[in-house]
């Protein structure tokens, strides 16, 4: 993969041959990336393109970070999660590298197919430990619950908790709420609190 940046977008090339699914495949996830980012505010415009039958080149608005966050920031993040799942996008590896905050506003970055890539000739998730969930790691599938997981982490730490280890149990509570649920039991620990390990 090579990386490009200038003032307005910031550029990836990726060898298809270096990818886990086929082209009709990428090309779907890519519509959908775009679709979502002409849709959603949190995420920055997307569009892609093959380049001689061999490339995937994906290019992604780029955004100066100041990190400026406030909770309302997670809050508009959490909306656009559930937005972005319902059409049916998951992104995959979402956590602190992967959001940049500008003007009081979270983006989700790096959407390229960040966990159909191949390493070392083998399937490979491309998902960090910080994000990807134990739940989907044991069915060795990639589903709106990962995000969830890592959104609750990344909230977490904002609130200037630790590191957040989930138990399995509340993973399965995750699973049944949308980002917004989450956010709201992040900020009210009264009435929920989950089992930590």
């Amino acid at each position: 993969m090579q990386r490009f940046r200038n003032d307005r977008w910031f550029i990836k090339r990726y060898q298809l041959a270096d990818l886990y699914c086929q082209q009709d495949q990428i090309e779907q996830r890519c519509i959908l990336m775009r679709s979502c980012s002409n849709s959603i505010e949190s995420i920055p415009q997307i569009d892609f393109i093959f380049e001689n039958s061999n490339e995937l080149v994906i290019r992604q608005h780029y955004i100066e970070k100041d990190n400026s966050a406030t909770f309302s920031s997670y809050q508009r993040l959490a909306k656009d999660l559930d937005l972005m799942h319902k059409a049916g996008l998951v992104h995959g590896d979402l956590h602190p590298r992967n959001l940049i905050i500008s003007h009081g506003r979270c983006y989700i970055i790096d959407f390229e197919p960040c966990y159909i890539q191949q390493r070392y000739n083998i399937r490979a998730r491309m998902s960090s430990k910080f994000t990807w969930s134990e739940l989907d790691r044991k069915e060795n599938k990639l589903t709106s619950l990962t995000d969830k997981v890592g959104f609750y982490k990344v909230v977490s730490l904002f609130h200037g908790s630790d590191e957040p280890a989930l138990t399995l149990d509340f993973e399965k509570q995750l699973k049944d709420l949308n980002c917004q649920n989450i956010l709201e039991i992040i900020g009210n620990y009264n009435s929920f609190n989950p089992k930590m390990d």
